[in-house]
């Protein structure tokens, strides 16, 4: 037999090398070697409460290999989603077309909820328009109630569902709203939740999203024209200048969080001010949702947020509004994470990564490139 040479030697260390990196990212991950099986719970470092392995995976995403390992898990600090907690979202349907159009998010999003927050209530209030007998299966086989909602005004029996929704949820919350200590409302198609979001905050909260990407930059304001022309319909040309000049941030009415009675009065102060004359208008659901925001919520000479404990997030690992650039999606693991922290996302509205894209604002399509 041959003696060893040096390239023999080297191929040997660079083998256990390799062997040993492979070793340590599977035990960083949480993963067994030898079986890749997963952990049934995890305890983050400084945190008093274990949380269930969200287990979703599909052909494109598994949320078991998700990294909130140390640092990671910090963002898991409260008791973890069970019956006290509500995920309230409603739904339109008004051709087959559109149903043909948000089926497969559908599904995402509730196979999603079912893994990450199964303990919770999720109810989808269904609106009044055509009846789709596949969405109430695929609701069912994840376990989330369907509750219709019938919503008219006399003035006008149309209206777009991103508003008319607002009344369906002030309905449902007015007779329901004391079973629950934590609500999350948000839109139905594109909210995605891959880890438990009801434990990233309390029922003494009250959270807006801003439509930003990670970390607060490159923030949607008034001066997209879209934006500026809904709020100058909903409440004049003055109000709408106002934000341009400050260069005010808009929030996202797609999604809002907190403790049950903060996000019930939030919904109350959207129906008083909304009008049903203005309901069919693109837009108008933001425009009241950020007036309410900028007049009351966030203005000191009529409310004191610090009481209230309102916060905005910006876009972090707990939610964001859209994640592009930072978004990083393995094709191999099947997981996403933010470039930079490594940490993998609990809550995401939109997401444009290479190889994972959801996004369905037509108009933010527009924009310029970030360089």
């Amino acid at each position: 037999m041959a003696p060893f040479n040096v390239l023999h030697i080297v191929f040997i260390i660079l083998s256990t090398l390799v062997f040993s990196l492979l070793l340590l990212f599977y035990s960083t991950l949480g993963y067994g070697i030898a079986t890749l099986t997963y952990p049934r719970y995890f305890t983050p470092r400084h945190s008093n409460y274990s949380y269930p392995v969200p287990t979703y995976h599909d052909s494109l995403i598994d949320v078991r290999r998700f990294n909130y390992k140390g640092k990671c898990g910090d963002v898991f600090k409260y008791k973890p989603n069970n019956k006290k907690d509500l995920w309230l979202t409603a739904v339109g349907i008004r051709d087959v077309e559109y149903w043909d159009k948000i089926r497969d998010n559908t599904k995402f999003a509730f196979g999603l909820s079912n893994s990450s927050i199964p303990n919770a209530d999720r109810v989808v209030l269904y609106l009044d328009g055509l009846d789709i007998p596949e969405f109430f299966d695929i609701a069912e086989s994840y376990r989330v109630r369907v509750v219709r909602e019938r919503v008219e005004k006399q003035s006008t029996k149309k209206g777009q569902d991103v508003v008319r929704r607002f009344f369906a949820y002030f309905n449902f919350l007015s007779k329901n709203v004391g079973k629950y200590e934590r609500i999350l409302i948000s839109d139905q198609r594109d909210v995605f939740i891959f880890g438990d979001f009801f434990a990233t905050f309390s029922g003494d909260e009250l959270v807006f999203l801003a439509e930003c990407d990670d970390g607060g930059i490159n923030c949607v304001t008034f001066g997209v024209e879209c934006v500026y022309n809904a709020m100058r319909d909903g409440f004049g040309t003055e109000e709408a200048d106002n934000y341009v000049k400050n260069g005010s941030i808009l929030m996202n009415a797609g999604t809002m969080f907190g403790g049950a009675e903060q996000i019930f009065l939030y919904v109350k102060k959207m129906v008083e001010t909304l009008d049903v004359e203005k309901w069919e208008k693109w837009g108008y659901d933001q425009a009241v949702h950020n007036h309410l925001f900028y007049a009351f919520y966030n203005n000191s000479n009529v409310n004191n947020k610090n009481e209230n404990n309102m916060s905005v997030d910006m876009c972090t690992q707990r939610a964001c509004f859209r994640e592009r650039n930072t978004a990083v999606y393995s094709n191999y693991w099947k997981m996403l994470y933010t470039r930079g922290s490594g940490c993998s996302p609990v809550l995401r509205h939109k997401i444009l990564a290479e190889g994972f894209s959801i996004d369905h604002d037509r108009y933010y399509k527009k924009e310029e490139p970030i360089k």
